[in-house]
């Protein structure tokens, strides 16, 4: 997996390209709580490079929603395609992302709240 975490207006951005590996998907999770827990209580996850999604990148973005969510901050998604959309749904999820086109209404759902 490949992935970047870079920081813009202290949102924490993360790209990923591959979240069906558990271990390094671990490996970026515990990266990004102790930025989350340190920098930032606010990330936007761009899925645009995922292909697929299984629970093993639920259970990354749950994760990752659960931290943003203890420091009393927020996760967006961008970039999702149809099939993690309908995941999300499937699994009853979807209510607890939100979800937006790109980079650019991530940035103005955050600097609106």
């Amino acid at each position: 997996m490949n992935y970047a975490i870079k920081s813009i207006d202290n949102i924490l951005l993360v790209k990923v390209d591959d979240l069906l590996n558990e271990l390094e998907n671990k490996k970026v999770i515990t990266e990004l709580k102790e930025m989350i827990n340190t920098e930032s209580n606010k990330c936007i996850v761009d899925l645009e490079e995922v292909g697929f999604m299984n629970s093993v990148g639920l259970n990354f973005l749950i994760s990752i929603l659960t931290t943003c969510r203890k420091n009393e901050g927020d996760i967006v998604l961008i970039h999702t395609n149809q099939q993690i959309i309908q995941l999300l749904e499937v699994t009853k999820l979807s209510s607890l992302f939100n979800i937006q086109k790109d980079l650019d209404t991530a940035l103005d759902f955050f600097n609106g709240k």
